[in-house]
């Protein structure tokens, strides 16, 4: 029911005095809005190191927002940082700098519960 959104009322009575308030869960935001950005790794990095940073940005992010990033649909393991604007949220991810540099598809997914599906 509380995922629902369903009303529930609480109704104080003391003496002649009658206090109602209705709360509910509060619209976690839509998700049609959504964005996804990836940010390749510097050209610095590129040249320089054996691992590069991809960065996912993903605008317009409800609360409880997941992130999640795949290789070739494999999954890799990634962290999630909020960012000083609290409809942005950033995921990195480290691969190597060969598999960035061969072509290798990456894809950010983006998912919640307000979501049918997953986007990309």
């Amino acid at each position: 029911e509380w995922i629902g959104h369903a009303v529930y009322t609480c109704q104080v009575n003391h003496g002649k005095y009658i206090k109602t308030q209705n709360i509910s869960r509060p619209d976690d935001g839509s998700c049609d809005e959504l964005k996804i950005t990836i940010l390749p790794p510097p050209v610095e990095q590129e040249l320089m190191e054996v691992t590069v940073t991809l960065t996912c940005v993903v605008s317009d992010a409800p609360y409880g927002i997941e992130i999640s990033w795949n290789r070739e649909k494999e999954h890799l393991e990634s962290e999630i940082q909020p960012t000083e604007d609290g409809d942005i949220v950033e995921s990195k991810v480290n691969i190597s700098t060969r598999d960035w540099l061969s072509g290798i598809y990456f894809e950010c997914v983006a998912s919640h519960s307000n979501m049918p599906t997953p986007k990309t």
